[in-house]
């Protein structure tokens, strides 16, 4: 009889659980999905130059890449400094939010500028690296291509061009990433 009263508590129990575990909403493939871009996750130092023509500005570049949401979405903040002296001067301060987009299948980021300038776009991930384009805040259009170097290097481009026709460069990053704590 108690075994009979102990399986019948425990089928109870176990019914009333099972609603209560939440349905995936599309989290699983998210996750997933975002765990092509785990390489990039970490602090990461270096230096970057941008170009204005013939000139050539370089700068002391940081990014930092977490993992957001549970999984389903990747955090990046970007910083470039420009040295003065011993002085330490932030010329570029931007944060982003990578993502699996479900309904256009493809990786995503949204991007704030600390000058005020946003955009969202796709990415198209292919290895260890992706590309984008998106609307220059100057006009026209940049696109960017992000590989990782095989001695573990994270090299960044960047061209931007008025008639999608005529690409000039704009932008090289060079980082390496910290050593854990």
């Amino acid at each position: 009889m108690m075994n009979k009263l102990s399986s019948l508590i425990f089928g109870i129990a176990m019914a009333s659980i099972a609603p209560c575990q939440a349905p995936d909403f599309g989290g699983k493939k998210q996750i997933e999905m975002m765990g092509k871009l785990a390489f990039l996750v970490g602090e990461w130092e270096g230096s970057a130059s941008f170009f204005r023509g013939e000139q050539k500005i370089a700068v002391l570049s940081s990014e930092k890449v977490e993992i957001k949401a549970g999984g389903a979405a990747l955090f990046v903040t970007g910083m470039h400094w420009m040295m003065r002296g011993d002085q330490k001067i932030l010329v570029h301060d931007a944060a982003a939010m990578i993502f699996w987009d479900e309904k256009l299948n493809t990786h995503r980021m949204m991007s704030q500028m600390g000058s005020g300038a946003r955009s969202e776009f796709s990415i198209n991930v292919e290895g260890k690296g992706f590309k984008w384009q998106a609307p220059s805040p100057a006009g026209g259009t940049m696109r960017y291509v992000m590989t990782m170097s095989p001695s573990g290097e994270w090299l960044e481009t960047g061209e931007q061009s008025n008639d999608g026709k005529v690409w000039t460069k704009s932008f090289e990053m060079r980082l390496n990433k910290k050593a854990s704590k």
